[in-house]
Formats: structure tokens, C-alpha cells, sequence
């Protein structure tokens, strides 16, 4: 039973993950593939770059709720250890889906979120760390 448990979590955190926010916005918006603009990368970074900060904040936030849902997911079937296959599959998922030809993000905002699902006091010390960083 467990098998098929892990199994479940893993595929549907592995779909969840790809899921391309970037793309789905940028094909169903502005009718572009934004892995052909900017840097040529399916996240949040290179959405803001070439659409605009709207854009790049509403590929955030889809990216962190596709992880947070697949860690719930992974959490209501198997408890912490189903958390940590969803959010390993979920960034697998991310940075290679299957619905794009494998060809996703870099996994910086899904990582951020399972940072945020495994201690939220460490993401907050690595957003300040990001932040300092980005400052100087």
C-alpha cells in the first residue's frame, strides 16, 4: 500500500510541477512562447524581464500554490514523508514537464516554496540573505 501511495504522491506532484505557469501565461496572454524571449527560461524572473512585474508576480504565486498544493497533497496521504517526494517531484516537474518538452523553469520560486513548506523561518532567513545580496 505504501507503493502505491508514494507512487500517487509522486505523479501527481510531477504533473502539479508541470504545470507552466510562464508558458500558459505567455501563450494564452500575448500569444508568445516566453522560452523564445529573454533569457529563454519558463519562470518567474524572465516573465517579469520581458512582460512586465504583474506578470512575473502572478507566475510566482502560481508556481509556490502548484508546490504548496502538491505538498498537501503529499502530506494528506503519507505525512511528512509524502511531503518530500511532492516537493521533490514537484521541482522535477518544474524544471522538466512533460506537458512543454521538458523544458521548464529553473526551479527558484517552486524551491523557495518548499523551503517555506519544510521551515518557514529558514525561507525568511534566505529571503533576507537574497535580499541583502540583491541590495549590494
Amino acid at each position: 500500500m505504501i507503493v502505491v501511495k508514494v507512487i500517487i504522491i509522486a505523479a501527481a506532484a510531477y504533473l502539479l510541477g508541470s504545470i507552466s505557469i510562464a508558458v500558459l501565461l505567455s501563450r494564452f496572454v500575448k500569444h508568445e512562447d516566453v522560452r523564445e524571449k529573454g533569457s529563454g527560461n519558463a519562470g518567474a524572473t524572465n516573465v517579469a524581464r520581458v512582460y512586465g512585474f504583474k506578470f512575473g508576480l502572478a507566475t510566482l504565486f502560481g508556481d509556490v500554490a502548484k508546490t504548496l498544493v502538491a505538498a498537501l497533497i503529499g502530506f494528506l496521504l503519507m505525512g511528512k514523508p509524502g511531503i518530500s517526494i511532492a516537493c521533490a517531484a514537484c521541482i522535477i516537474g518544474h524544471c522538466w514537464p512533460v506537458f512543454f518538452g521538458f523544458k521548464g523553469g529553473k526551479g527558484v520560486a517552486v524551491g523557495a516554496a518548499i523551503i517555506g513548506v519544510v521551515d518557514w523561518r529558514v525561507l525568511i532567513i534566505a529571503l533576507g540573505v537574497f535580499l541583502i545580496t540583491v541590495l549590494i
